[in-house]
Parts: structure tokens; C-alpha cells; sequence
């Protein structure tokens, strides 16, 4: 009895000191630069978001982000949506955030500190930096100011301008010279004149005093898209907006890949009869190099024969299936690819990037590939194509989708890691 008695003590005191450990190794050792304690609520207003978490002791500035799912590995951090980027603050451990005017649905956030991003050693551990449960937003809810109004003065931002920036499309305004202004950055694909409008369009962020422009990424982007900057002041915001001055038209000159509905090329030039005779002469159009002398004997027949309407035969030109003209366009001019030695791959994967990717046919290459990881075995071959996918989708500009085939688990135990940090930089560099 007194045996058992001795187990059970050890158990319990066991239990008991566990949240201890615990603390202590978030406070120290290898989280020492991870926030902790987050937390989440719905204010009573029913469409904003109050965060609040505290700050580690390692002095840093932290990124938040939003999704829609739970934010639980690096490559959902990844493609999250950036809301904020938060300076480190002495005078306070707790900090807090408000995310305001958010659309129905169900979100969930993470918080990691700057310094973690940049060494590539980000931690998400559940409740502590990020929510593992959903915040529901039930109903899309707008408080308006209507212009016209006498009791409140109307707010407009001036000077509002939008123009592309490399591989990015700014945002840039004059300041109100009020005191607790909030701008909040808006981009719809219609005209944000009216606060309906508010419920489809994508609202980027929101900025406090003193921050007057945006960097949006031009990827995935209609050709004409709209920017709106509205005004929050005294609680209140300013909607909807106003043509040419808080919201402007931009022609992005983008067919990105991921809008346009199908691909820019030449399905067929293949006439339904292979060979073309002209009447009385007999003449027949062989192949593509007699076209413009057979064109031209066909131009002289007309201007010496006689014939009626119904004579006149129905033709059209054929070229043959397969010409050495025949090429694949890319929509957007890609970088310039570093010199790779295929010898060291298997020799179907060779293959492929040599008649492929070699030749910057990266929409083939992404199709081919991907076949060839479908029936793939061995991890090592899988991860070699599964860094040419990313590879190709890079050289697109398609940087999110780059990013997520970079940070597959295959890429991190099989294939090189230099190359692929290299890459990944990159991206991130690209994504601003």
C-alpha cells in the first residue's frame, strides 16, 4: 500500500509541475522570441476583431496575419493575408490590435516575431501565438456617413494616387490633419461608389497617423481593378467613396494566369481538307512553302477566267500539323533562369526539363512535372520535380504558388537546402 501510495505522489506532483516547465521554456531558451498568450474576441459591433497577446523579451517587431483556416505550419503563414506589421513596444508587454470592418465568415490569426521570419525559423504553437479557434463574423455590418450630412464633416483623403512600382501597384495620398484618422485600403473589381460595393471588395489594410501609402502585389489581379481609400474618424467611417477622389480606376495591363479562363495559343490552323485544287488549273497546295506562290496563281486564274458564283470553289490554306514555327508564349517577359546541369537527375525528369524548362516552356514544364510526380516513387526523384514545379512557378512571377511548392516536406529532407533558402528569399523578397 504504501508502494502504490508513492507511485500515485509522483504522478500527481508530476502533472502538477508540467504547466510549470512549460512556462518556463516559453519565457526562456527556444522561445524567447515567440509572442504568447493570444487572444481573440468580436466586439459588439459584430464585424471587428480585438487581439490581444504579449510581446516575448527578445525586442521585435511582429507580423500578423489572417486566414480562413486554422494557421498551424509555415506554409499556411505563408499564404496567409498580411493585416498588420507591429512595431516592438518597451513601455508594454501586452499589445493590442483591432481588425475593424471585416466581411462574414470565420477568421483565424497568427502573430511571429520579424527577426523569426527573416532567420526562416518560425515557431506556431497553438494558443500561444496563434488561435486554434474560429472568430465567426455573422453579418457584414457598415456604419456610413452620408456626404451630406450637417452633423458630421465630410473626410476625403487628396492627392490620391495609384501607379506600378516594379512588380507592385502603390497606393500613395496626402494626409487629413486630424488627430486619430484611420485609412483603410480597399481594391474591387467594381466601382466602389456605393456601400454594396464594400461587401465584394478586398479590403488590404488598414493604417494609422502618419503612414500615407500601400504596396499591393500585382499577381492574380484583373486587368481593371479600382483603389479606394476611406477614412475613419471619431469611430465613423467615411462610405462610399467618391470617383477620382478617395477611389480611382487602374488598368492593371495584367492578364495574369490566374484570371484569364484559358490559355493564349493557337489551337488548330487545320482546314478540313488537307489539299486545295483550283478549278481547270489543277493546281495543288502541297505544303506551307507553296502557299504564297500558289495564292498568287490563284489571284491571276481570277482575273482570266470566267466563271459563276457557284463555280467558285470553297478553300481554305492548311498548315501542316506540327510546324517548326509552332511556339508557346509566356504572358510575362520570366527572369533570367541560372544555369542548371540536368546530368545529375533521373533520366525521365532529364528529359523533361531539357525539352521544357530548358527552353522556358514553363506552363509545359509545370504539366509535365506534375504527371511525372503522380507516378513517381522514390522520394528523391519526387522532390527534384516537386523544385522544378516551384522553379517554373517562379519564373511566372506566380511567387504565393512558388512559395508553397518550396516548402513542401519532400524539398526539406531530400532535396539540396541552400537552393531552396535561396529561392524561398526570393520569393519573399518578390512578395514585399
Amino acid at each position: 500500500m504504501i508502494k502504490i501510495n508513492k507511485f500515485l505522489f509522483i504522478a500527481i506532483f508530476w502533472v502538477n509541475i508540467q504547466p510549470i516547465i512549460s512556462q518556463s521554456n516559453y519565457q526562456g531558451g527556444f522561445l524567447h522570441n515567440v509572442p504568447t498568450k493570444i487572444n481573440g474576441k468580436i466586439l459588439t459591433n459584430g464585424n471587428s476583431i480585438k487581439l490581444n497577446w504579449k510581446q516575448p523579451e527578445k525586442r521585435s517587431g511582429f507580423i500578423i496575419v489572417r486566414s480562413n483556416e486554422k494557421i498551424d505550419t509555415q506554409s499556411k503563414f505563408y499564404a496567409a493575408s498580411l493585416v498588420k506589421r507591429v512595431r516592438y513596444n518597451a513601455r508594454h508587454n501586452f499589445r493590442t490590435f483591432l481588425d475593424k470592418r471585416l466581411p462574414k465568415g470565420e477568421y483565424y490569426y497568427a502573430i511571429v516575431a520579424i527577426d523569426a521570419i527573416k532567420k526562416k525559423n518560425i515557431k506556431l504553437i497553438p494558443n500561444l501565438n496563434y488561435t486554434t479557434k474560429p472568430l465567426e463574423i455573422l453579418q457584414d455590418s457598415y456604419r456610413i456617413s452620408e456626404h451630406n450630412s450637417s452633423n458630421f464633416p465630410t473626410l476625403f483623403v487628396t492627392n490620391l494616387q495609384v501607379k506600378k512600382e516594379k512588380h507592385f501597384i502603390k497606393i500613395s495620398w496626402q494626409p487629413i490633419k486630424k488627430p486619430n484618422i484611420t485609412y483603410h485600403i480597399y481594391r474591387s473589381e467594381i466601382p466602389l461608389s456605393k456601400a454594396s460595393a464594400f461587401q465584394n471588395a478586398t479590403k488590404l489594410i488598414s493604417l494609422h497617423k502618419g503612414e500615407t501609402s500601400y504596396l499591393d502585389n500585382m499577381e492574380k489581379l484583373a486587368p481593371i481593378v479600382y483603389y479606394g481609400v476611406s477614412v475613419e474618424f471619431d469611430g465613423i467611417e467615411q462610405i462610399p467613396l467618391v470617383e477620382n477622389i478617395s477611389y480611382l480606376k487602374y488598368k492593371t495591363g495584367n492578364n495574369s494566369y490566374e484570371y484569364l479562363k484559358t490559355k493564349m495559343e493557337v489551337k488548330t490552323t487545320k482546314a478540313k481538307k488537307k489539299y486545295a485544287f483550283l478549278k481547270k488549273a489543277k493546281r495543288k497546295i502541297k505544303n506551307a512553302d507553296s502557299i504564297q506562290e500558289e495564292r498568287a496563281s490563284l489571284a491571276n486564274l481570277s482575273n482570266s477566267l470566267e466563271c459563276n458564283c457557284s463555280d467558285i470553289m470553297d478553300y481554305r490554306l492548311y498548315i501542316p500539323e506540327g510546324h517548326e514555327n509552332s511556339k508557346e508564349y509566356d504572358l510575362q517577359e520570366p527572369f533570367e533562369t541560372e544555369e542548371i546541369s540536368f546530368t545529375e537527375y533521373n533520366k525521365d525528369l532529364m528529359a523533361i526539363l531539357i525539352k521544357t524548362y530548358n527552353k522556358k516552356k514553363y506552363v509545359t514544364a509545370i504539366r509535365e512535372l506534375k504527371g511525372f510526380v503522380a507516378q513517381v516513387q522514390a522520394p528523391k526523384e519526387k522532390s527534384e520535380a516537386l523544385f522544378f514545379i516551384g522553379l517554373s512557378y517562379f519564373q511566372r512571377r506566380m511567387y504565393d504558388t512558388a512559395l508553397k511548392y518550396f516548402l513542401k516536406d519532400e524539398l526539406k529532407k531530400y532535396y539540396k537546402k541552400d537552393r531552396v533558402d535561396f529561392y524561398i528569399e526570393r520569393c519573399l523578397e518578390s512578395k514585399g
